[in-house]
């Protein structure tokens, strides 16, 4: 049997348990999907509207994400992590995934459900049963890779984000991603933007562009920044890179 190198081992993916001692909880950041992970998030409209309008008086959306960039950069993962609205999108069958696949000569990515493979990579984590679980997850992607080895190598950011959304009441919304779409960013103003697909039950990713914003708020109706970013990379607007989802319509009455 071939001995593992040190690049096999450097990329290998293991859990890293940690105690909270705030909470005395269990923090893990956990590599393989369970079925009832995508089912216990909330879905857009329930996640848009705590955060904007549902926190306590003494609050506020804008007091939460610089506590979030705080832990990023004391951790020096400004470039690898960015913190995201967890959302649901449409309804996902049994032993399927949330998988991206990148399409860099068009400059897009599309996510659809599909089976795991040792192909995918996690990339986005929510905070359940005192755990990082992993909830969406991209295909042969080296970026993600690399970043989600970086992560594994800070327990103490996995352990400070924990108790600083559970001390915000908000780990049922907000979580940490993997950046992994550079070449997304490059191509726009920094960010992404994340709309219906062709299909049903498909996602389509673009670079963000004030332009595609403007013809697609014609066309689509409700909209929101839905991930945070605070490093080099991309343009950085109010202090932060923007990801934008859109959901409107008959179509995204299934993202649920």
């Amino acid at each position: 049997m071939r001995a593992d190198s040190d690049d096999d081992r450097a990329i290998q993916l293991q859990v890293a348990p940690l105690v909270d001692p705030r909470f005395r909880t269990m923090v893990a950041l956990v590599m393989e999907p369970a079925d009832s992970t995508y089912s216990l998030l909330p879905n857009f409209e329930a996640a848009t509207r705590k955060l904007n309008s549902g926190l306590p008086r003494d609050v506020t959306k804008e007091k939460i994400l610089s506590a979030c960039k705080d832990v990023v950069d004391r951790h020096g993962l400004a470039d690898t992590v960015g913190i995201d609205l967890k959302h649901t999108h449409f309804g996902m069958p049994a032993g399927q995934v949330l998988a991206e696949v990148q399409d860099p000569w068009r400059k897009e990515s599309r996510m659809w459900p599909q089976a795991f493979t040792e192909s995918l990579t996690p990339f986005a984590f929510a905070l359940i049963d005192g755990k990082w679980q992993p909830y969406e997850f991209v295909a042969d992607c080296e970026e993600a890779k690399l970043g989600l080895v970086e992560v594994q190598q800070k327990p103490d950011f996995l352990k400070e984000l924990a108790t600083l959304l559970q001390h915000f009441g908000v780990q049922d919304i907000l979580g940490f991603h993997v950046l992994h779409r550079t070449f997304l960013e490059d191509a726009g103003v920094g960010g992404t933007m994340e709309t219906p697909g062709e299909k049903p039950e498909e996602l389509l990713l673009r670079p963000n562009s004030p332009e595609l914003q403007h013809d697609l708020a014609k066309l689509l109706g409700q909209s929101a920044q839905v991930m945070w970013m605070w490093g080099r990379r991309g343009h950085l607007k109010h202090g932060c890179g923007v990801c934008v989802c859109f959901h409107c319509g008959s179509h995204c009455k299934g993202h649920k």
